[in-house]
């Protein structure tokens, strides 16, 4: 059983190597009117508070790492609680360097990866159901793809824009109090 489990690690690492199902970044806090007064160990605290109120329903901390899940059916109030959406789980790290600190993030999109991808071959079937004369393959198989890079990628864009700047308001806003 542990040899089919190292064998399927095995090959989902290969698949994320080859795809953009993770994404990993630093958000640097260097300014010393940015970083005056908060420690890593209270960047932390405020990053899981924030964390939570953008509904993760997981968030777990083990030294200077947080770590958490997001249920793919969780009640959100707000459309700026969106945040999350394509994200199932990820980490964050606060560490400190010289001149400021380093929050380093890892996020995984496998979900998005899995919906996106059964949306549009769902999408697919429908077009060669309901269309005469059927498609040819090419033409279908193109749609698909761009259809399938405009939803995955579009999310995977947004939060790759979002998350840094999520981090870095976090942190900002809990200097000014």
């Amino acid at each position: 059983m542990s040899n089919a489990r190292a064998a399927i690690q095995h090959f989902a690492s290969r698949i994320s190597a080859a795809l953009p199902v993770t994404m990993r970044g630093d958000v640097v806090v260097s300014s010393p009117t940015e970083r005056r007064g908060l420690s890593p160990e209270e960047a932390l605290s405020h990053l899981q508070a924030s964390l939570r109120n953008q509904r993760a329903s997981e968030v777990e901390r083990h030294g200077l790492e947080l770590r958490f899940r997001v249920k793919s059916h969780r009640s959100v109030y707000r459309h700026n609680n969106l945040l999350l959406d394509p994200v199932d789980r990820g980490s964050v790290v606060v560490s400190e360097m010289p001149d400021g600190l380093r929050v380093s993030y890892d996020l995984s999109f496998r979900r998005a990866f899995v919906v996106s991808g059964c949306l549009v071959m769902f999408l697919g079937a429908i077009a060669v159901a309901g269309t005469w004369p059927k498609p040819h393959w090419r033409e279908l198989f193109a749609g698909m793809l761009f259809g399938w890079l405009y939803v995955f990628g579009a999310t995977y864009l947004i939060a790759a824009f979002r998350f840094p700047r999520f981090i870095r308001r976090v942190l900002l806003k809990q200097k000014g109090r």
